[in-house]
């Protein structure tokens, strides 16, 4: 999941996502980074609009809170995670 806060948090810094981006960012939190993660992760996102998917997540999380009680631990937005990694990150940098 930190690598998805990772990414996430160069993305909305303006930033390019590279592995180099990522690692930096793990390692200032202190994170020990699996290069293949950080290398596939990079990989996955490749030609992905992620302004046009935190849109689709906002949008589809209504239909999310209607899904059964079961499924709900498993259903986060991206919205909730680009807020989670800002606070996350806010709160490493006091």
């Amino acid at each position: 999941m930190e690598y998805i806060y990772a990414a996430l948090l160069l993305h909305n810094a303006g930033k390019a996502i590279t592995e180099e981006a990522i690692t930096a960012v793990l390692q200032a939190a202190g994170i020990e980074v699996n290069e293949a993660r950080a290398k596939a992760l990079v990989a996955a996102l490749e030609g992905v609009d992620i302004e046009e998917a935190i849109a689709k997540a906002a949008f589809a999380a209504p239909a999310a809170a209607a899904a059964p009680a079961a499924a709900a631990p498993a259903c986060y937005t991206l919205k909730t995670i680009i807020k989670s990694a800002r606070t996350y990150f806010s709160i490493l940098y006091l």
